[in-house]
């Protein structure tokens, strides 16, 4: 139903549907793998029993609607098995749970000995069971909740021999230092060689495709990051070059930096890295010629666009930034900038690539004209004087909200793309102009529709210009 009528500018229901078809892409690419000699694929563990004289089988449970590990039962009795036990579990050498809403997963998965590759991405998993004495090849633990402090144990959960692994869209916001990702997969994935981890917040970061070349550890070892090959990695010497020009270092009351130069004897939270997006706003167009038509700014005629002032504010995770008042003309050529510097979370990833950023409009009221001298000394309406009440005040003193656009940025959350320009549309239906006494009450004017271009760019660390505060307004010449 919401698809159908909720049409309206500035609605996310497109954003959120794009998200998921990412989500499906990734989970469906369990399917195109090619198989063995002689796989046997089934889809139900009914038919899956039936198939044990197999020697590889491939166990296909993706979108199931399975909330629970315990509901995943046979069709004909509706007894709760997780999987099948025996014999057949040796032959099983695939298994996917992708897009079941899975928190976690049967610890019937050890005894399958000859299983290769896991797909159970797009539930909603925080960890695995034991899985560390199992030949498997791939772990595909896309779209689920893993955190920071649960990647660990997860790994711990996996074997040493994986070669393959997807961590893409969780919520894993360290990158580097003790703690974040880069260590722990090098520690305990040594034979890993395809890596994803593009959609976690630690992907926003400008830095983040350098910061895995720059990891020698890890970046010796893999041949894929993010579905694309690996560059040959740069030489990156800088730590060791640091610890000989400074050999005093550690005697300077500071820990010294660990890998990725994050130092870890500072608090966790202050080492999650912080992203400075600048959003440069350049052309408005769609406003009518003649002005809103609610204040007589202008002229006599009550149109008066050039007494009329347009102001934008960017609204993203309870950040506010404020443009400086615009002329209403056709079209605005605008050229500000608004930077916003937050940390790489899971909330600014999902604002990003879903809900998107809120740019709102707002029509400010005309300022009142200045008092004369003799009204300022106090002068009183002579007698006879007609005595006109005004209209009330078309423009509340705060402004007039016109729209509210929400771009979405998806792009940027994968590490791929740095900037991203696009155009972003609204529609706006003024109120009725003021009712002039005697007059009947004015129509509503035609909706018009606003158009604005802007960019938004991921600024690198320690930018010039960019505090590492909240963000400032910079006004482009």
């Amino acid at each position: 139903m919401r698809k159908v009528i909720a049409k309206s500018p500035g609605d996310d229901y497109d954003a959120a549907e794009e998200w998921e078809r990412v989500l499906r892409e990734q989970i469906q690419s369990f399917t195109t793998q090619t198989l063995l000699d002689e796989t046997v694929v089934v889809n139900s563990t009914v038919s899956a029993r039936k198939a044990a004289s197999a020697t590889s089988v491939r166990l296909d449970l993706t979108h199931r609607a399975i909330k629970s590990a315990e509901c995943i039962a046979e069709e004909e009795r509706y007894e709760p098995a997780a999987l099948p036990s025996g014999a057949l579990s040796t032959s099983l050498t695939e298994i996917s749970f992708a897009g079941n809403d899975l928190t976690w997963l049967p610890d019937e998965l050890s005894r399958c000995t000859r299983l290769r590759r896991l797909c159970a991405g797009a539930n909603s998993l925080t960890s695995i069971p034991d899985l560390s004495a199992l030949p498997l090849e791939h772990a595909g633990f896309a779209g689920n909740r893993f955190t920071d402090s649960g990647l660990g144990p997860l790994l711990a959960n996996l074997p040493t021999c994986l070669r393959s692994l997807d961590l893409s869209l969780n919520r894993l916001e360290l990158l580097q230092g003790e703690g974040g990702a880069l260590a722990a997969l090098s520690a305990a994935l040594p034979s890993l060689r395809h890596l994803s981890l593009t959609g976690n917040p630690l992907a926003i970061s400008r830095s983040y495709p350098d910061a895995i070349h720059d990891f020698t550890q890890l970046a010796s070892q893999l041949t894929l990051i993010d579905g694309a090959e690996v560059q040959p990695k740069k030489e990156v010497a800088r730590a060791a070059s640091a610890a000989e020009a400074e050999p005093g270092a550690a005697d300077a009351g500071e820990s010294a930096p660990g890998p990725g130069g994050v130092n870890p004897g500072k608090d966790p939270w202050e080492q999650h890295e912080r992203v400075t997006l600048r959003f440069t706003l350049r052309e408005l167009t769609g406003l009518p010629m003649l002005g809103s038509g609610l204040q007589q700014a202008g002229g006599a005629d009550g149109a008066g666009s050039s007494g009329e002032l347009l102001v934008v504010k960017l609204s993203l995770l309870g950040e506010e930034r404020i443009g400086t008042a615009l002329g209403w003309s056709a079209p605005v050529v605008i050229g500000q900038a608004l930077s916003v510097t937050l940390p790489c979370t899971v909330a600014l990833r999902d604002a990003l690539a879903v809900r998107g950023v809120a740019f709102e409009w707002a029509l400010l009221p005309v300022p009142e004209p200045e008092l004369g001298a003799e009204a300022a000394a106090g002068g009183a309406v002579g007698e006879g004087a007609e005595e006109e009440a005004p209209p009330p005040p078309p423009v509340p003193p705060g402004g007039l909200s016109l729209c509210t656009m929400r771009p979405t940025w998806r792009p940027l959350t994968g590490g791929d793309r740095h900037t991203q320009s696009q155009q972003v549309s609204a529609l706006v239906q003024l109120p009725a102009p003021p009712r002039k006494s005697g007059e009947k009450r004015p129509k509503k004017p035609k909706p018009f529709e606003l158009t604005l271009s802007l960019s938004c760019e991921v600024l690198p660390a320690g930018a010039a210009g960019v505090g590492g505060g909240g963000g400032e307004l910079v006004n482009e010449e």
